[in-house]
């Protein structure tokens, strides 16, 4: 049986997968599977999948019928048989040493999960254009992850689950899946805080170990989709749920950016992608659960005017004003947005 499971879903990769294969073979760690999880791909990465499998036993290929990334990383799940479960895009790299340098530091602890750095790279772009911050110059063996949940949320360290090496049993006993009602992001996030409700302990390593490969080249000008306006909302909730559980502070000024951002962005999208207000006003109810209006007009020092402005009119409840200002304020990408879906 091997000790980590490697979940990496495939759909129509190209030549590219290739690389992102080789990259988990070439490992100087050898004690582990990886499953790739043909979505239904149709331009030849099937084919490419199943010669890696009939090349090397630790290739395990599964193909499915298209369901997109949440479900083939479900479908993953289930058919993993390591201690461990870390997972791959099918365009990224695995940098040599990832499961040597992880899994030895893994096997010496009792911890839940195993954080290592990233840096992203743009297809159009020759340099990183974004590294993880480092938290600590050696390894961190953080035994309570509750006092320190809003920071590491709000500097990105539970955005991926490419970059974390989960205990599988953790995962599994606890029925943690991927939610596949989000299409175009947030999942990872989401994931993770499901995680955070049952784990407690996290090492962070400060290597970069992976490289994460964004294919700008392939996006679209439409970068709206109404299905994060649920992201933002079941996110939200899942914060909330954790901060009630585990007694966090939720007053903390990492908690109120987070909470900041959520918000502003959940009502912006709604208001580029044309709700009306009476079917977004369940957003704003999650936000004011914890009264946490209060919470955020305390942090004026350092917000600048339009924020301020913003946190006043979510104080007094004037939700239907601030959705009527955002509407105003998008209205040109608004317009942009229905010419490309018409």
């Amino acid at each position: 049986m091997p000790l980590v499971s490697i979940i990496m879903p495939v759909y129509n990769t190209g030549n590219v997968l290739h690389s992102t294969i080789k990259s988990v073979l070439m490992q100087t760690f050898t004690d582990f599977e990886l499953l790739l999880i043909d979505d239904g791909s149709q331009d030849g990465s099937s084919e490419i999948c199943d010669y890696y499998a009939q090349k090397d036993p630790r290739v395990l290929v599964f193909h499915k019928i298209n369901g997109g990334i949440c479900d083939a990383r479900n479908y993953g799940i289930t058919r993993t048989c390591g201690k461990y479960i870390a997972f791959c895009d099918h365009d990224d790299e695995y940098l040599p040493f990832l499961l040597e340098k992880s899994i030895d530091i893994f096997e010496k602890t009792d911890s839940d999960l195993l954080h290592y750095r990233y840096r992203n790279y743009s297809d159009l772009q020759k340099d990183c254009i974004f590294e993880l911050p480092i938290l600590n110059k050696d390894i961190w063996n953080i035994t309570n992850l509750s006092i320190l949940h809003n920071k590491l949320e709000y500097l990105h360290y539970f955005s991926t689950v490419w970059s974390i090496i989960y205990k599988a049993d953790l995962i599994k006993s606890n029925k943690i899946r991927f939610n596949t009602k989000l299409k175009h992001g947030g999942e990872d996030l989401e994931f993770n805080l499901m995680v955070m409700k049952y784990a407690s302990r996290m090492i962070v390593i400060p290597d970069i170990l992976y490289i994460h490969r964004i294919r700008e080249s392939l996006s679209t000008s439409a970068k709206y989709y109404e299905d994060l306006l649920f992201y933002y909302h079941i996110s939200q909730k899942l914060d909330n749920d954790i901060i009630t559980q585990k007694g966090i502070n939720f007053k903390d000024e990492y908690y109120t950016l987070n909470l900041t951002h959520r918000l502003i962005s959940f009502i912006s999208l709604a208001s580029i992608v044309g709700k009306q207000y009476k079917e977004i006003r369940y957003g704003f109810m999650i936000f004011e659960d914890l009264d946490l209006s209060t919470t955020i007009v305390k942090k004026y020092n350092w917000i600048n005017l339009r924020i301020t402005l913003i946190y006043i009119l979510f104080k007094f409840k004037l939700y239907l004003l601030l959705y009527i200002l955002f509407k105003y304020r998008n209205r040109k990408r608004r317009k942009k947005h229905k010419r490309y879906n018409s």
